[in-house]
């Protein structure tokens, strides 16, 4: 999954910069699913085993995998993670060693979070959720299967060249964990600019890479979307947001190809705008300008998670889900347009222009009866079959 997905611009201490999402490979030859990056160590075993001491209980136990991503579980049969994050088409939720099938999934909005319903429950307990308006100056620990940390950044100067950060590194598809503190909490238009939905009440936590934030100080890079944010809240830890976003791409020259990094000082790069190779000086200003990480806030959104779990909502999508491939072997892939009409127990979906086989998940045993096309649709007629 190479390519970049932009967020948008933000504006933060009275400059533009760039946000891109944690999901997808962030440039070319770079892969998804790697770990937290720490300012400490570049040791890829660091952090790989439940963090320990006042650490414990900080949100590991409630991480499970799901495809290359983490999801973090809130409920019976629920797991929260980033919307962006790719469903997985044929293996399930991964937690505590068995998977578990998809049933359903609720959006919130047109924001970039997603609860999805498994098909049977899970193991208790459940991640509680971060309820106080606080967040800002807290420590916190964050999980993700982002990059390793990669070779240092030297900042070329008149009196030769500054160490500034590093480099995302390869893909060793290990969770990890790391320390950090919320420097921020700011609006949805803030982080995306104005071509953003006015009317969105989604925010996000900002969380800077600062040098002096001691050996556990980490930030983020492709794959750690979905991953989550954990606040000590009134004596234990509690779910206060889901990975996001980073700043970037970054350059030490206004052309050329750029990169992605973690940068405890940004001051003198140049920033990309739009992904357009329109590179932009990063002024110098008289203190360093560290590079950040966003987080979905959770506490304004903890009444609609409630609900959810409850079973007080009805999902944006329920099973079956339409999975396609052109060979019956696969690779299978989401239908992402698929519209699903339970009572009259049939699917409608875009007309592929090559030959496809469709498979049906779900919490069940599904058979595809018939298949027709209507006005540049696809329409399966299927069963649940005893």
């Amino acid at each position: 999954m190479n390519g970049r997905i932009v967020a948008g611009r933000f504006r933060r201490r009275g400059r533009g910069w760039l946000a891109v999402l944690l999901g997808l490979g962030l440039t070319t030859g770079v892969a998804c699913g790697r770990a937290v990056i720490l300012f400490g160590t570049g040791d890829p075993e660091a952090h790989t085993l439940p963090p320990e001491g006042d650490l414990s209980g900080s949100g590991w136990q409630f991480q499970g995998r799901w495809g290359k991503f983490l999801g973090t579980v809130v409920g019976p049969r629920h797991f929260i993670t980033a919307k962006h994050v790719p469903p997985v088409v044929e293996a399930g939720f991964r937690y505590r060693g068995e998977e578990y099938a998809i049933r359903a999934y609720y959006d919130y909005g047109e924001a970039d979070l997603r609860i999805w319903e498994l098909c049977r429950e899970l193991p208790a307990p459940y991640a509680p959720l971060y309820r106080s308006d606080d967040e800002t100056g807290k420590r916190l620990v964050v999980f993700g299967r982002g990059t390793t940390r990669g070779p240092a950044i030297w900042l070329p100067t008149d009196q030769g060249s500054e160490f500034r950060g590093w480099r995302h590194g390869y893909s060793d598809f290990r969770c990890r964990w790391g320390e950090n503190v919320v420097t921020a909490i700011i609006g949805h238009e803030e982080l995306h600019g104005p071509e953003a939905d006015p009317g969105s009440d989604v925010q996000y936590l900002v969380v800077d890479f600062d040098r002096g934030g001691g050996f556990n100080e980490a930030h983020l890079s492709s794959g750690d979307s979905g991953g989550a944010v954990f606040i000590r809240d009134q004596g234990r830890w509690a779910l206060a947001g889901i990975n996001q976003s980073i700043d970037g791409p970054f350059n030490t020259l206004p052309f050329g190809n750029g990169f992605h990094a973690c940068l405890f000082d940004a001051r003198g790069f140049y920033l990309e705008q739009n992904l357009s190779r329109d590179w932009v000086l990063i002024a110098d200003e008289p203190d360093p300008l560290p590079s950040a990480f966003y987080a979905i806030r959770i506490s304004p959104l903890a009444e609609w998670i409630d609900r959810v779990t409850a079973g007080d909502l009805e999902p944006d999508l329920a099973a079956p889900f339409v999975i396609s491939a052109p060979e019956v072997k696969g690779p299978y892939r989401w239908e992402f347009e698929q519209q699903i009409e339970t009572p009259g127990q049939t699917v409608s979906l875009a007309l592929a222009g090559d030959r496809r086989f469709y498979y049906l998940l779900g919490c069940g045993a599904y058979r595809i009866d018939q298949i027709a096309t209507q006005e540049g649709n696809l329409i399966l007629n299927y069963r649940l079959e005893p």
